[in-house]
């Protein structure tokens, strides 16, 4: 892995690791303390994790088997121009929804992109150098950041999810590291705001959810040939 992403990766934890901190020692910034709402929460942010997890296994697993600075254009990279970017937006995304106020999304939507596209532009200046003319077109029927229903629903789930390609790459690992990550954290989130803890009940709801996330994808796999 390239040393820049290296450090923008642990600058990017260490702003959710330190606001995390800070909203835990105030725990009036979450504004709204109901059980309902955080396991409302807590779904939405598992299925942000999950997707995000599985966008960047499938963008670096499929993305492996081209030359460097090919232009790749199959596979998630068909729905999106940067599906690494939109993974990690959206395993962000989730670890907020789980353990941080809902009102810092916004927050640190606008903070991500405005570092990150400054590196999606560096590396599209460098797509356009080696391919010209092809990424213009690429470039025109693809969505840099977030991409459209339309593109969405043209792709199938096993091109979009490859599952030869999904367990290939270290990215794997992060698939089962991090839905345990947030279970955690929201125990302490728990603890913080209502001084107890729900253990089986919030274990029983992030099982739940996994389980009907697969489920689902599962029967999209098999209707969407």
């Amino acid at each position: 892995m390239k040393p820049r992403l290296v450090i923008d990766g642990l600058l990017l934890w260490s702003l959710i690791i330190v606001s995390l901190a800070i909203c835990l020692t105030f725990p009036q910034l979450y504004l709204v303390h109901s059980r309902d709402i955080d396991w409302l929460l807590n779904i939405v942010g598992l299925i942000f994790i999950i997707k995000g997890c599985l966008l960047r296994m499938a963008s670096r697993g499929h993305k492996r088997k081209f030359p460097r600075w090919d232009l790749v254009t199959t596979g998630p990279y068909a729905v999106i121009r940067n599906p690494m970017y939109m993974g990690s937006f959206a395993v962000c995304i989730g670890f907020i929804l789980v353990g941080m106020p809902f009102w810092i999304v916004p927050i640190f939507a606008i903070l991500f992109l405005w570092r990150f596209m400054i590196e999606i532009k560096k590396e599209e200046a460098q797509l356009i150098d080696c391919h010209k003319a092809n990424y213009e077109v690429y470039a025109n029927a693809t969505p840099r950041f977030w991409p459209s229903l339309r593109k969405v629903w043209s792709i199938k789930p096993r091109e979009m999810f490859p599952v030869d390609e999904l367990f290939t790459t270290h990215e794997s690992k992060n698939i089962f590291l991090l839905p345990i990550a947030a279970f955690i954290l929201d125990l302490v989130v728990q603890y913080r705001l209502f001084g107890s803890i729900e253990l089986i009940q919030t274990a029983g709801l992030f099982v739940a959810t996994i389980v009907g996330f697969v489920m689902i994808l599962a029967l999209e796999y098999k209707l969407r040939k």
